[in-house]
């Protein structure tokens, strides 16, 4: 038998667990989304973490005004600090009985499997009431994965593998098991296997009850083999997550594919430093309410909640998965594999999505937006019911703040309501704001993206959004930076501060009858528009200059309103830029802004007639440096 159990005597057989413990005192640090709150030592012992850290919307911009909405931020997350280990230490070797040491293992325990040695099976963990007190399972090189660090394929060495041999997950958990966390593992399927639905299974549950808690996922390796396996992990729970991990591989050809996906549990979630790459939805939030006839069959009134997105790399692999299985696609070939966004949400609230690179998104599967925000009932395709209420599905309060997006048809689509089938009733998409963004080779030709989501985004039915100093590098010729589905009244829009390629879109609607149309206490103002129109509409339509040059024409400044006339323009939405192309906004280095070699080269120069011209005294567009220095301990990893 190779699994042996003695106390923990000191601290030097875990590295993690001395560095725990030293840190006890009164007060403790956890580092969130490029913060660092303190939180009660009394309040450590609790998995899930009330959160009363500085508001981070505002960190390199002036505040928002007052007669902005802001959305709610995260009540609450999931404390992912390494726990004291304050019981015994199970060694599990090579050949030795990991379930055995799973089943034994007590509050405050830790399971220690040895480096480089390989488990095959279908585990399940027991159900244990451990959120005080989580039982640690980890490789015995820990301490070579210093914490902090994302891991990748190539610290493999230093860690135990987790394998299943067949179409079941790796791993499952004991409905209401609580308090474990799982370090320096690898999680796997073996070569060959194909049709895997969840590598690992949190949760599959119809009520509060049944939902694990507290439990966690750090260093970790997880992927599949290429064979058709659907997603790495089904993460519903009371308080999940996943920090400094590698999440890779899963891709289907005529199934959505995740890396990790929250179906229908109310949180915490917290996914922090991860690499996240799967062919359909990197992460999802949403769609675990199966309804008919307006009787819903997930958990009654959960809702996902609460989930903070910081510091991670989304991904496709692009060569790998773009117009593959080839041939595919066309009559008589099979499918091509199911491409669509990297972050989704059916149905989700109070989410931070901060300090993260995304990269990748093409028309495939969807239409090559990055994210799509909006809420979706369990109703199924269309034709689907004619009616079928879901009260819970609603996607509200949602900061998407100091990210980097690039390679990609567009950047957000975005829907109030249900638009998919029958007009399901749903709550409308209230509250969210998309400040201080950069977005890079935004392109529908490039991407293969339809352009009905516009370039930066779309809305549909919206509440209280806000767009505000965003820099949005797009070159499509035929679609706006925003494309708003009508009725436009539908929607409440601020539009302020930014810096994009043309104007805002809807269909049969000239620029003037869009702006005229926007709902009650929309506001579109002080933002550059590079470009021109001219094949889409006539000249008498045009509110800037429709000679598309690279110099100014003569005796018009560079951006002008010279076909801009009060007469057409509605005063009360500002007075926006019309800049002939990206030569006249005046950036430092555009060639490398734009291209990523030189992310700094978007910073605006002194000359240029965007600097200080924000409503609020700012440049326009996003603070650059503020978005360099929140992104810069993000990993580069490039699709394969």
């Amino acid at each position: 038998m190779s699994v042996s159990r003695f106390p923990l005597l000191h601290s030097g057989s875990s590295t993690g667990a001395a560095r725990a413990r030293g840190a006890s005192a009164r007060f403790r640090p956890v580092r969130l989304a490029g913060l660092v709150i303190l939180v009660s030592a009394a309040l450590f012992a609790q998995r899930r973490v009330t959160l009363t850290s500085p508001n981070p919307i505002d960190p390199g911009l002036p505040p928002l005004p007052a007669s902005v909405v802001r959305p709610a931020l995260p009540q609450a997350t999931v404390n992912t600090a390494y726990p004291t280990v304050t019981g015994e230490s199970i060694a599990v070797h090579s050949g030795g009985n990991l379930q055995d040491a799973l089943n034994s293992a007590n509050c405050g325990d830790e399971v220690v499997l040895d480096a480089g040695a390989a488990f095959s099976g279908n585990f399940l963990i027991p159900g244990k009431p451990c959120s005080a007190q989580p039982i640690l399972v980890r490789s015995s090189a820990i301490s070579s994965l210093p914490p902090g660090l994302r891991v990748s394929p190539a610290n493999v060495t230093a860690m135990a593998t987790i394998s299943t041999p067949n179409a079941m997950s790796v791993l499952n958990f004991t409905p209401g098991t609580a308090g474990w966390h799982f370090a320096g593992l690898e999680f796997t399927v073996a070569p060959g296997v194909q049709g895997l639905w969840n590598l690992i299974t949190v949760a599959i549950a119809s009520s509060l009850s049944q939902l694990p808690a507290d439990i966690v996922f750090d260093r970790v390796y997880v992927h599949a083999n290429e064979q058709m396996c659907v997603r790495g992990f089904l993460a519903d729970a009371l308080g999940f997550g996943l920090v400094d991990s590698y999440v890779s591989g899963f891709s289907h050809n005529y199934a959505d594919t995740q890396a990790a996906l929250v179906s229908n549990a109310p949180g915490p979630y917290l996914f922090q430093n991860d690499y996240l790459e799967a062919a359909g939805e990197n992460l999802m939030f949403g769609g675990g309410d199966a309804c008919a006839n307006g009787v819903c069959t997930g958990i009654p009134g959960s809702i996902p909640s609460d989930i903070t997105i910081t510091g991670n790399y989304f991904s496709k692999q692009y060569a790998l998965w773009n117009q593959q299985p080839a041939p595919c696609g066309g009559s008589g070939q099979q499918q091509c594999y199911d491409v669509k966004n990297a972050l989704e949400c059916k149905m989700c609230q109070r989410v931070l999505i901060d300090a993260n690179v995304f990269s990748y998104s093409w028309c495939q599967g969807q239409s090559g937006q990055l994210i799509q925000i909006g809420p979706r009932t369990g109703c199924g395709s269309p034709p689907g019911p004619t009616t079928c209420p879901d009260p819970q599905a609603v996607a509200n309060d949602i900061t998407i703040i100091r990210n980097l997006f690039q390679h990609a048809g567009s950047v957000i689509a975005l829907f109030g309501v249900d638009n998919y089938g029958q007009p399901y009733v749903t709550t409308q998409s209230a509250r969210g704001l998309v400040r201080n963004n950069i977005a890079i080779d935004i392109s529908a030709p490039e991407y293969g993206a339809n352009g009905e989501y516009g370039s930066f985004g779309a809305a549909s039915g919206v509440s209280n959004w806000t767009w505000d100093h965003n820099t949005i590098v797009n070159d499509s010729v035929t679609w706006g930076s925003m494309y708003l589905q009508p009725p436009v009244t539908d929607s409440t829009l601020t539009y302020t501060n930014n810096i994009a390629y043309r104007g805002l879109q809807a269909d049969s609607m000239t620029p003037s009858q869009v702006l005229a149309s926007m709902g009650a206490g929309s506001n579109l103002s002080y933002d550059a528009f590079v470009g021109d129109w001219t094949q889409n509409y006539p000249a008498s339509a045009h509110f800037w200059e429709p000679v598309n040059t690279s110099t100014p024409v003569s005796g018009r400044p560079a951006c002008n309103q010279q076909n801009n006339p009060s007469s057409t323009w509605p005063m009360t939405y500002g007075n926006p830029c019309w800049a002939l192309d990206w030569a006249q906004a005046g950036f430092v280095d555009f060639t490398g802004g734009s291209s990523g070699t030189n992310l700094a080269g978007l910073v605006l120069s002194n000359s240029s007639p965007l600097k200080s011209a924000g409503s609020d005294g700012a440049d326009l567009g996003a603070d650059v440096a503020e978005v360099i220095r929140a992104i810069s301990a993000v990993v580069r990893h490039r699709a394969r």
